[in-house]
């Protein structure tokens, strides 16, 4: 059982340090309604770096950028 316990430690320590950065953590609704329509504006406004170096995307249609010049759209000011 200790071993068991000092692998998940170990797991959770290793996860804990490549993590990028914590969700974002919001006070009230309105916040969080205000924070996703700003980066609903910015989705699909630059192509994806993903398709543009490697040809592909993991994240396929959920990707918040563009794939093909057909989908980019304007940017919006914010």
């Amino acid at each position: 059982m200790d071993e068991n316990s000092e692998a998940i430690r170990d797991y959770n320590n290793y996860c804990e340090a490549t993590r990028k950065k914590q969700k974002k953590v919001f006070n009230n609704a309105e916040e969080r309604q205000e924070f996703n329509q700003k980066v609903e504006l910015k989705r699909k406004t630059e192509m994806c770096k993903n398709i543009i170096h490697f040809g592909e995307c993991k994240f396929g249609s959920n990707c918040s950028y563009a794939h093909t010049k057909d989908e980019l759209l304007k940017k919006k000011h914010v």
